[in-house]
């Protein structure tokens, strides 16, 4: 079975590592029973039997980075929330409402060990996830943002720990045209960007391109880490129920008749 090494996605990328990392005998595939170790201790009910019957392309029972689909990372990433402008005009009762919605969407993804609480381990996961799918252009203005109370154990994090914050979409900012600004404001902002760049300390700020580029690579540097892994493998479990429910319900009720 062929590899993807030619691939260039971030996602791709992201896959082939946990080939790499899973692949116990170097045979560049991943076997149902790599995958079974891969899955093992988590809570996430991933039909490793079903993934490979789905992306098996060439029937030998084994999967590759070359037949796992090119981005199952934005499978039902978020969850359900109400839109900006509904949230906006909602009252304090409905808004608290939303935010318990959203703080236990996190938790129905993040929480791979099932305990109740979120570890560095378990948000650093979430983190690179939300990442990705923000470098692969799939965020969007209405994603939450999730805010850590100062107090908190950030080792063990419960959902009475976050506060919930929105974007504001751009077209509602209110961006004063260059030419409108006064002349001594302009001068002072001249003057001292002036300064700032005659300091030792003045570093040149990053293009897009470099900025994009730094927060791929801290992506593709991201430890594989057991709450990462078992994420990609409930989303890619995700993705076959996704491609294909008629299967995914077969393979359901075969489960509980079981």
């Amino acid at each position: 079975m062929s590899s993807a090494a030619g691939s260039s996605g971030i996602t791709s990328q992201i896959w082939q590592r946990l080939v790499r990392q899973g692949d116990t005998n170097s045979d560049n595939n991943l076997s149902k029973a790599e995958l079974d170790t891969l899955k093992a201790g988590f809570k996430d009910n991933a039909d490793i039997e079903q993934i490979i019957r789905s992306f098996d392309k060439d029937g030998d029972q084994n999967l590759s980075s070359s037949e796992l689909p090119s981005s199952p990372l934005d499978v039902e990433m978020l969850g359900p929330m109400l839109d900006w402008q509904e949230y906006g005009k909602a009252d304090a009762t409905t808004r608290s409402e939303d935010d318990k919605r959203v703080v236990d969407s996190l938790f129905a993804r993040a929480d791979v060990d099932g305990d109740g609480f979120l570890s560095k381990d378990e948000m650093e996961a979430e983190s690179t996830l939300r990442r990705t799918r923000s470098l692969e252009g799939k965020s969007a203005d209405s994603d939450p943002v999730y805010m850590i109370r100062p107090d908190a154990d950030r080792d063990h994090l419960s959902p009475e720990d976050f506060l919930v914050g929105r974007r504001i979409p751009s077209d509602r900012l209110k961006i004063i045209p260059p030419e409108k600004v006064p002349a001594e404001v302009r001068e002072a902002i001249q003057k001292a960007a002036e300064e700032w760049k005659s300091s030792p300390d003045y570093q040149k700020p990053l293009t897009a391109e470099e900025q994009r580029q730094k927060s791929v690579d801290g992506v593709l540097s991201t430890p594989l880490s057991a709450a990462y892994i078992s994420r990609l493998l409930s989303q890619l479990s995700a993705a076959v129920a996704k491609a294909d429910p008629a299967n995914a319900l077969r393979s359901s009720d075969e489960g509980t008749k079981a």
